[in-house]
């Protein structure tokens, strides 16, 4: 068995493709009650470039302006920009310390779904990218410039490049956001047929807990190769459930799970299984990018070791 496959599956090809630029402006608001009740104003302005590869779908950000110790939870929806357009948003936040900023940008999800999945609904979300920022401070009067990172909603899948007949090994799953308050569920099927349906494969079992940073969330699979006489195949494929918490929300939004790299049909994640250990051994990987509002494969590159 060779380590490593890396299978990176990415939702959205971004070079300078979204960016989202918050300017937090504070001003002072005279206002017939206490003191305490002096508000800022919040200024965010979302621009998309005029070369976004951002799918012409998507429709929509849920921004948020939140306290991570509690005592403050400000959200909002607002509309996505057309490319090399502003969408301007205008929020009230009282002068304090400890504010962080987000978005979270979506698309209306795609196709009615799998009828195996019950869970979905026509007015669900796909998720497309999120960012937030470090904590900053709003005074009465001040102006508090504010950056936000974007990142999309991408997941690579790193695989050993082949398996020998009955072995065993692991996939490692890495989901390209991690929205504060949020923990994504992430589950793997494996199949023979290389078309299959998500929700007609088998279970992969998961071996690690999930583990997270600031813009990731990863989880391993365990794989297991039969015991085959000629070369076969193990056909895998991801869903990863966004189960944003009302934190996020303002209103009873639901959101879609997102199958990597399909849901129905082709194409699927592929580990080779080699009876043979004395095969030719190497890396594998596939990329697969965004091509207008579709998915297109661009390159497949096999390396081998003599």
């Amino acid at each position: 068995m060779s380590r490593s496959s890396v299978l990176p599956f990415f939702s959205l090809a971004l070079a300078a493709v979204l960016v989202f630029g918050c300017d937090f402006g504070g001003s002072s608001q005279e206002r017939e009650s206490s003191p305490s009740d002096d508000g800022s104003a919040v200024a965010l302005t979302l621009t998309r470039s005029a070369n976004s590869n951002v799918p012409s779908s998507a429709d929509s950000a849920f921004v948020r302006i939140w306290k991570p110790n509690g005592g403050y939870n400000l959200k909002d929806i607002v509309n996505v920009p057309d490319p090399g357009q502003q969408t301007e948003v205008s929020l009230e936040v009282p002068p304090g310390s400890g504010y962080q900023a987000g978005v979270l940008v979506t698309k209306p999800q795609e196709g009615s779904g799998s009828s195996s999945d019950s869970s979905r609904s026509s007015s669900d979300k796909d998720l497309v990218a999120h960012g937030s920022s470090s904590q900053f401070s709003l005074s009465s009067g001040d102006t508090a410039r504010v950056s936000l990172d974007v990142n999309v909603a991408d997941l690579v899948l790193e695989a050993p490049s082949s398996l020998q007949a009955n072995e065993k090994d692991t996939v490692e799953v890495i989901y390209g956001v991690n929205p504060p308050d949020n923990d994504p569920s992430i589950f793997a099927e494996r199949s023979s047929n290389s078309n299959f349906d998500y929700f007609d494969g088998t279970n992969l079992k998961e071996v690690s807990l999930v583990r997270s940073t600031d813009t990731t969330t990863t989880k391993d699979f365990e794989v297991v190769s039969s015991n085959v006489q000629s070369k076969d195949t193990i056909y895998v494929k991801v869903r990863v459930f966004p189960d944003f918490a009302s934190d996020w929300v303002p209103v009873e939004q639901g959101f879609s799970s997102e199958f990597f790299p399909s849901e129905e049909g082709g194409p699927s994640f592929s580990v080779p299984v080699v009876p043979d250990s004395s095969s030719d051994s190497g890396t594998v990987i596939i990329t697969f990018s965004q091509d207008g509002d579709g998915w297109k494969k661009t390159r497949h590159a096999v390396g081998k070791s003599n």
